[in-house]
């Protein structure tokens, strides 16, 4: 389609001559100008199919498709998400409880210097024990009882000698198994 367009300016008169398709694939007129769609000569079914669709785009609804597919990529999103912190606090229990028993483990160390021996339990370390041979020695080494594992597990303390050991069961509860940490690993 052939667009004139004259304007006036002052005492000049320019003519303007542009070569534009008047419609789209489904007969719509492009974007035209204001001042230029007096000119165009319209079609009668291109703007019939125009009107149709312009009245279609200015429902505002969703189809039940539309809806149904936001609802499934949101619940796979939700998914993804779940699985991966649930892997990160598992990792984080696992940290968590390494950094415990190297703290006990450097409080029962420091339990031993000043005392001469090794505490019978944990809780010596918090509460003076009965049995001792020197109570002026002892001293408190920790200011709260010993906290459970992240599982919420009792540590295991061992004294075998002059060594000791202390395990937490990690996450199945389970002792002696793959997933135990200990102060000798």
């Amino acid at each position: 389609m052939v667009v004139n367009h004259q304007a006036k300016i002052g005492r000049s008169r320019f003519s303007l001559k542009i070569n534009i398709p008047d419609m789209d694939a489904f007969g719509c007129f492009l974007l035209i100008p204001r001042f230029w769609r007096r000119k165009v000569v319209r079609r009668s079914q291109g703007l019939t199919r125009c009107q149709n669709r312009n009245r279609k785009s200015l429902r505002a609804a969703f189809t039940l498709i539309e809806v149904l597919l936001v609802l499934v990529i949101l619940s796979v999103i939700i998914g993804l998400v779940v699985v991966n912190i649930g892997g990160t606090t598992n990792n984080a229990y696992k940290s968590l409880a390494k950094t415990q028993v190297a703290n006990l483990s450097n409080h029962v160390n420091r339990y031993q210097l000043m005392v001469g021996s090794l505490p019978s339990s944990l809780n010596d370390l918090y509460e003076q024990p009965s049995n001792l041979a020197d109570p002026t020695k002892w001293d408190q080494v920790i200011e709260k009882p010993v906290p459970p594992d992240p599982w919420n597990h009792a540590y295991e303390y061992k004294v075998t000698g002059a060594d000791f050991e202390i395990r937490s069961f990690g996450p199945d509860g389970q002792a002696n198994t793959a997933d135990d940490i200990t102060n000798k690993s």
